[in-house]
Protein backbone atom coordinates (compact mmCIF):
# COMPACT_ATOMS: atom_id res chain seq x y z
CA UNK A 1 0.00 0.00 0.00
CA UNK A 2 2.69 2.17 0.58
CA UNK A 3 4.07 1.94 -2.78
CA UNK A 4 0.77 2.32 -4.18
CA UNK A 5 0.94 5.59 -2.11
CA UNK A 6 4.87 6.63 -3.43
CA UNK A 7 3.36 6.50 -7.18
CA UNK A 8 0.27 8.81 -6.87
CA UNK A 9 0.66 12.65 -8.23
CA UNK A 10 -1.09 14.62 -5.57
CA UNK A 11 -1.42 17.37 -8.48
CA UNK A 12 -3.02 14.44 -10.73
CA UNK A 13 -5.12 11.93 -8.30
CA UNK A 14 -6.57 14.28 -6.34
CA UNK A 15 -9.11 12.01 -4.52
CA UNK A 16 -7.94 7.97 -3.53
CA UNK A 17 -10.73 5.73 -2.21
CA UNK A 18 -9.12 2.54 -0.80
CA UNK A 19 -11.13 -0.57 -0.04
CA UNK A 20 -9.92 -2.74 2.98
CA UNK A 21 -7.13 -0.89 3.62
CA UNK A 22 -3.80 -2.75 5.34
CA UNK A 23 -4.45 -1.58 9.19
CA UNK A 24 -1.97 -2.26 11.39
CA UNK A 25 -2.80 -4.16 14.11
CA UNK A 26 0.49 -3.36 15.96
CA UNK A 27 -1.15 -0.40 17.63
CA UNK A 28 -3.44 0.57 20.08
CA UNK A 29 -5.94 2.39 17.15
CA UNK A 30 -6.30 1.45 13.98
CA UNK A 31 -3.58 2.85 11.74
CA UNK A 32 -2.74 2.05 8.04
CA UNK A 33 -0.41 3.73 5.61
CA UNK A 34 0.19 7.67 5.33
CA UNK A 35 1.81 9.88 2.96
CA UNK A 36 2.59 13.56 4.26
CA UNK A 37 1.22 14.14 0.45
CA UNK A 38 -2.50 13.38 1.31
CA UNK A 39 -5.24 14.06 4.15
CA UNK A 40 -6.08 10.42 5.30
CA UNK A 41 -9.85 10.29 6.36
CA UNK A 42 -10.23 6.75 8.19
CA UNK A 43 -12.39 6.08 11.33
CA UNK A 44 -11.13 4.56 13.84
CA UNK A 45 -13.28 1.71 14.07
CA UNK A 46 -11.89 -1.37 15.27
CA UNK A 47 -11.25 -2.89 11.74
CA UNK A 48 -11.88 0.28 9.47
CA UNK A 49 -13.47 -1.00 5.83
CA UNK A 50 -12.82 2.57 3.77
CA UNK A 51 -9.80 4.68 3.70
CA UNK A 52 -10.04 7.84 1.65
CA UNK A 53 -6.89 10.40 0.70
CA UNK A 54 -7.43 13.67 -0.05
CA UNK A 55 -4.46 15.83 -1.60
CA UNK A 56 -3.18 18.13 -0.08
CA UNK A 57 -3.02 19.75 -3.56
CA UNK A 58 -6.76 20.47 -2.98
CA UNK A 59 -7.74 23.46 -0.39
CA UNK A 60 -8.71 22.07 2.76
CA UNK A 61 -11.28 24.90 3.07
CA UNK A 62 -13.21 23.23 0.12
CA UNK A 63 -14.13 19.71 1.42
CA UNK A 64 -15.32 18.00 4.10
CA UNK A 65 -16.07 14.32 5.64
CA UNK A 66 -19.37 13.46 5.64
CA UNK A 67 -20.69 9.88 7.57
CA UNK A 68 -23.59 8.32 8.22
CA UNK A 69 -24.61 7.23 11.63
CA UNK A 70 -23.78 3.80 10.76
CA UNK A 71 -20.36 4.35 9.61
CA UNK A 72 -19.58 4.28 13.69
CA UNK A 73 -20.45 0.41 13.87
CA UNK A 74 -19.57 -0.67 9.97
CA UNK A 75 -16.01 1.06 10.10
CA UNK A 76 -16.93 2.53 6.64
CA UNK A 77 -16.12 6.35 5.51
CA UNK A 78 -18.59 7.18 2.92
CA UNK A 79 -18.35 10.17 1.66
CA UNK A 80 -15.76 13.21 0.68
CA UNK A 81 -18.14 16.55 -0.25
CA UNK A 82 -16.04 18.73 -2.74
CA UNK A 83 -17.20 22.83 -2.81
CA UNK A 84 -16.43 23.77 -5.85
CA UNK A 85 -16.03 27.48 -7.00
Amino acid sequence: MRHLLHELNPEKHHIVLIQEPWINTHTAEATTCTDPRYYLCILLAERPRTAIYVSKAINSDTWRLILCPESITTGDCVTVCLDTP
